[in-house]
């Protein structure tokens, strides 16, 4: 009985097919198959590979699904600590920014940034700590080949 089924894994294994299915299908441990099949080489089939990767998929799409979740967390959590932003606060926001993400040429300040929410900040210091006109600011937009330009100007 026991060589039957050993011959069975082996031949299922040769196949392909991974631990799990071999057990299911067969009815024996996971550990009884890894001290049959350990020294055969193992190249899963079409099956188990797409298998794979839909729960590759799946696990990335909840592991960003989670991280999402807990940024947003943080966030509202430093709002509710920070409260409304003061003056000082600004400036020294601001400085920060600048000091990272920020250069001058040719007379003009810049700031370069893919997030939206940091250009507001950096718009709202340059205004109101700096004292920049509304006319002063321009905006431009790079755009790489493979993205989709009205997608890119929404966002």
């Amino acid at each position: 009985m026991k060589t039957a089924l050993r011959q069975k894994a082996t031949a299922m294994r040769t196949d392909g097919w991974s631990y799990n299915t071999i057990a299911e299908a067969l009815g024996v441990s996971k550990s009884t198959l890894s001290n049959w099949l350990r020294a055969l080489p193992y190249s899963p089939n079409e099956k188990v590979k797409e298998r794979i990767g839909a729960a590759r998929s799946k696990s990335a799409e909840i592991r960003q699904q989670s991280r999402l979740a807990s940024i947003n967390r943080m966030r509202e959590a430093a709002r509710n600590e920070l409260g409304n932003l003061s003056k000082r606060d600004l400036w020294l926001l601001g400085i920060g920014l600048y000091l990272g993400e920020g250069s001058k040429l040719h007379e003009q300040s810049r700031l370069i940034n893919s997030d939206p929410e940091i250009i507001r900040i950096a718009m709202a210091w340059f205004r109101e700590s700096c004292h920049v006109p509304n006319e002063n600011f321009s905006l431009t937009l790079h755009i790489y080949p493979d993205i989709d330009e009205t997608a890119a100007i929404e966002y």
